[in-house]
């Protein structure tokens, strides 16, 4: 039977999905049809793309049920359209047991003649059929910083993400929680009511001084992206060189200039506003990322790995902030972003605050207990 938790990945969870794989560098232009109904339950667990020894590119399976499975002949590649001699065949007589693991590396006996990409990159998993292979999962994939893997994680609504993990690679054991980065995403204005523009808050959620450029190459600096109106990634705002963000500090990046921003809007003269940003957000819907470099590729390639991302939709279960001149506002810092259950709809620039109201009082919305997550083996 199709799981309902896998069934929006292998649709690639939605346009906000395929718009990622546009902005990962992968190759979205194959869209897999969904699985037959009698497909095994079998996912793409946790991915190693960005690896240096004893780390080689990994892929693992899990079996999400409590009946083994046989994988004898069973196949990935990066791309459907590679010739199938091509393909990763797993070896015949492998057996994954019930809730079980198993993990394909690109080593020997299964060398493979595909790398996955530091830079993003999709897996597809296949099953044979007659002589026809079936499609039975499927992920698509950022850039990684070495050696952190891409977990698979569902949220509140049963949205598939393939996000960063905390700590080390887990494979062929229970994952751990999704990483969450020091720097986050904590507001968002993407309707605004007159005379004010749009904003992003981005806050320092740690202790410690973070620097919002790479230390060993300054010049590369962060960036906030979104999509245009193709779904195409696009740079809204790139960080100025050696902007350094302290402890618990929130910044606020604006689409007006910050000398408007600051007669619209009695914000503390502590608090920096930067901008105008670039382009602004859609009120639709849109994949805000906060992104950094990750450290130069040979050839001067610098890829950007997610650091926080959200992709709000104006639907519920998304708070409403159509109109009304409220904004988005996130509920923990210290929990995933992409779920609307982190999510309400707040009075502007709250998140500036010393001690945000609506972090506190959950009487306006039906949301999900906060501590909401799935049963992770690590902590």
């Amino acid at each position: 039977m199709l799981s309902l938790y896998r069934l929006p990945a292998l649709l690639l969870s939605s346009l906000f999905a395929l718009w990622a794989a546009v902005a990962s560098g992968a190759d979205p232009s194959f869209l897999p049809e969904a699985p037959r109904a009698d497909s095994p339950p079998i996912v793409i667990n946790e991915i190693l793309a960005h690896t240096d020894p004893p780390y080689v590119d990994s892929v693992e399976l899990y079996n999400d049920s409590g009946t083994g499975v046989d994988l004898s002949g069973w196949l990935l590649t990066d791309k459907p359209n590679r010739p199938l001699v091509e393909w990763v065949r797993i070896p015949d007589g492998t057996w994954i047991g019930g809730n079980g693991y198993y993990v394909v590396s690109d080593q020997k006996p299964v060398k493979w003649s595909f790398g996955l990409s530091e830079g993003g990159d999709s897996i597809y998993l296949y099953r044979m059929e007659e002589g026809t292979p079936l499609l039975v999962d499927a992920a698509i994939f950022g850039a990684s910083p070495r050696p952190k893997s891409f977990i698979r994680y569902v949220d509140s609504i049963e949205r598939v993400h393939y996000t960063l993990q905390e700590g080390l690679p887990t494979l062929a054991a229970p994952n751990c929680a999704p990483l969450i980065g020091e720097v986050i995403l904590e507001e968002l204005m993407v309707d605004p009511a007159a005379p004010g523009g749009e904003y992003v808050v981005v806050a320092n959620r740690t202790a410690a001084a973070v620097p919002l450029f790479d230390p060993a190459q300054p010049a590369n600096s962060w960036k906030l992206l979104g999509q245009n109106g193709s779904g195409e990634e696009n740079e809204m705002f790139v960080f100025p060189q050696n902007i350094t963000l302290s402890p618990g500090e929130r910044l606020i990046l604006s689409e007006q200039t910050p000398a408007q921003f600051r007669q619209i809007y009695p914000i503390p003269p502590s608090v920096r506003v930067l901008g105008p940003l670039t382009s602004g957000m859609s009120k639709e819907g849109e994949r805000v990322t906060l992104a950094r470099p990750l450290e130069p590729e040979l050839d001067g390639t610098v890829f950007y790995a997610a650091v926080d991302v959200v992709a709000y939709r104006n639907t519920a279960p998304w708070p409403d902030v159509a109109e009304n001149g409220h904004a988005l506002g996130r509920i923990r810092l210290d929990q995933f972003a992409d779920d609307p259950v982190n999510w309400l709809a707040v009075s502007p620039l709250q998140s500036v605050s010393d001690f945000p109201t609506y972090r506190a009082v959950d009487s306006s919305r039906n949301y999900l207990p906060l501590i909401y997550l799935p049963a992770y083996g690590c902590w």
